[in-house]
């Protein structure tokens, strides 16, 4: 009932065509995260905790983009941004940042037992 309210608000405020081009694009921005989605899941890739969830957040985004109307596809904007935000954030390692040695300093050592006799 919501969705069919601020449907119809945009339709009278911005008219008709503008919001048929908005549902074609957004239509197609879904049919699209799904075939992204569904590529990677082929390709049997192997994904850290961070990057599952910003999959699962591109296939919500992109059910929604497919559900027609102006509501579903605020909603899905919002979800992909903040699945793009949440998968590039940078995961901060401070332990293998901050090495206090520089690479001169390692040696490579192999050791070798005399057999015993």
């Amino acid at each position: 009932m919501i969705e069919l309210l601020a449907s119809l608000c945009f339709i009278l405020v911005f008219g008709l065509s503008t919001f048929l081009i908005l549902v074609i694009l957004s239509i197609f921005v879904g049919i699209l995260l799904l075939a992204i989605f569904w590529k990677n899941m082929l390709e049997f890739q192997l994904l850290a905790p961070r990057e599952l969830f910003a999959n699962f957040s591109y296939v919500i985004a992109a059910f929604l983009f497919i559900v027609p109307g102006i509501l579903s596809t605020f909603f899905a904007v919002c979800i992909l941004i903040f699945a793009l935000v949440f998968r590039n954030k940078k995961q901060e390692n401070n332990f293998y940042e901050s090495k206090d040695y520089d690479d001169d300093e390692i040696i490579d050592v192999e050791i070798i037992e005399d057999s015993k006799r």
